[in-house]
């Protein structure tokens, strides 16, 4: 058994294993939100595109640009 914290002792301070279960499944989950996220941008990108509103590119390049100023306003 490990010695007892002075601050009292933490969620992992017995079961230091759960902390990589717990950096590992929070890992798996945001890895899977950013594909989930990717995809509905580029399946958007691909119909603007094919509306004839302009590039593939371009219209990620805007969407990414006004989430990172609409976030940080928040």
């Amino acid at each position: 058994m490990r010695k007892p914290s002075q601050m009292g002792g933490g969620r992992f301070e017995y079961h230091p294993e759960e902390l990589d279960e717990r950096f590992n499944k929070r890992n798996e989950y945001l890895d899977d939100e950013f594909e989930e996220v990717k995809n509905i941008i580029n399946e958007r990108a691909m119909k603007y595109m094919t509306t004839g509103l302009g590039t593939f590119e371009g219209y990620k390049e805007y969407v990414l640009r006004e989430l990172v100023i609409n976030f940080g306003e928040e």
